[in-house]
């Protein structure tokens, strides 16, 4: 598995965020529109943060590289690249940190 295996909390907002540092920094490579330093937050829709089709299949390589997973087709879907809560939720849910949501 990647690195950084333990979960960091960061408070964003009202809203605390649970990620790991390793997905904190492959998700801000593929955001072109977040200004390095500022608070990546867990809902906001990552689109308007410059993410576009072809960057989710980018980041799609690069979170399945950093975690050596393969995220299952009915997960590579727009629905789950809308925020960072809802990457992580399945990329941790593929490898194994939280059980899958439904």
């Amino acid at each position: 598995m990647g690195t950084g295996l333990r979960a960091s909390v960061a408070s964003v907002g009202h809203v605390a965020a649970c990620w790991d540092q390793s997905f904190e920094r492959v998700l801000r490579s593929h955001l072109p529109q977040l200004p390095p330093g500022a608070p990546l937050e867990a809902d906001l829709a990552l689109s308007a943060l410059g993410l576009e089709s072809i960057g989710m299949m980018r980041l799609l390589v690069s979170l399945e590289a950093a975690y050596d997973i393969v995220l299952p087709d009915e997960a590579v879907a727009p629905a789950t690249f809308r925020t960072a809560r809802t990457i992580w939720s399945a990329v941790s849910a593929q490898a194994g940190r939280l059980p899958a949501r439904s």
